[in-house]
């Protein structure tokens, strides 16, 4: 549709070979956008950072902080003071969800919203490539590792309750791997759960963590298995 606008608009300005050319060239640096818009998944090919840039560029212009004809006077008004922190950010100002619900579209924010989308099947599309073809969706939480780890399993518990009324909770443990990083061990207490470690072993030049020791940590009170 631009191509054709363009074409139209810009024929009187230039031999036609020259135009044709310089449309080809623009058309192939929006065909990723179009691509990633109807397949929603990884891209086999990465993005120029000229690509990534104009994509998050388009998507922040839809958000209502850059609405000059609204009065941007509400209570969940994206606003930035410093156009260089604006840019740290790719322009977006709002933040995602609403109202408690953090996967739901944000009516000020579009563009956020469907970045926020694309992000989370981007996301599934990965976990299916590297191993898990029967998951079913997947989210991205813009939180640190502790914060994010227990926010999940704390919606895992609250999801079991309400499926079962009356019913007392006895899935306390969470597996992980050992590591030396606190933040997960963190955040699994936080949710008010026990973390179990499995150790690892040497191999070469890293540490692995056998499955077999997975598997035999598996009881009852197993609640979710975790790795970072």
């Amino acid at each position: 549709m631009m191509k054709d606008f363009l074409r139209d608009k810009l024929q009187d300005m230039m031999d036609k070979g020259i135009l044709e050319r310089g449309l080809m060239i623009l058309d192939d640096q929006l065909d990723p956008i179009r691509r990633l818009l109807d397949q929603r998944c990884v891209p086999d090919t990465g993005w120029t950072p000229k690509q990534i840039d104009l994509f998050l560029a388009m998507l922040s212009s839809m958000d209502t902080d850059k609405d000059d004809r609204a009065a941007r006077v509400g209570e969940r008004e994206g606003r930035t003071a410093s156009d260089h922190v604006l840019s740290l950010a790719s322009g977006f100002s709002h933040g995602i969800g609403r109202s408690g619900e953090i996967a739901a579209v944000q009516p000020k924010a579009a563009g956020g919203s469907i970045l926020n989308e694309l992000t989370s099947r981007m996301a599934t599309s990965m976990l299916k490539k590297i191993g898990l073809p029967a998951i079913d969706s997947a989210i991205v939480l813009p939180m640190a590792t502790g914060m994010s780890i227990g926010l999940c399993l704390a919606a895992i518990h609250q999801e079991w309750v309400d499926k079962n009324p009356g019913t007392p909770w006895q899935r306390t443990d969470v597996i992980m791997p050992r590591v030396d990083h606190k933040s997960p061990l963190k955040g699994i207490k936080l949710a008010g759960f026990t973390p179990v470690i499995v150790e690892g072993e040497v191999d070469g030049d890293g540490v692995i963590v056998p499955l077999e020791r997975i598997r035999k940590a598996i009881t009852g009170k197993t609640a979710a298995i975790i790795s970072t």
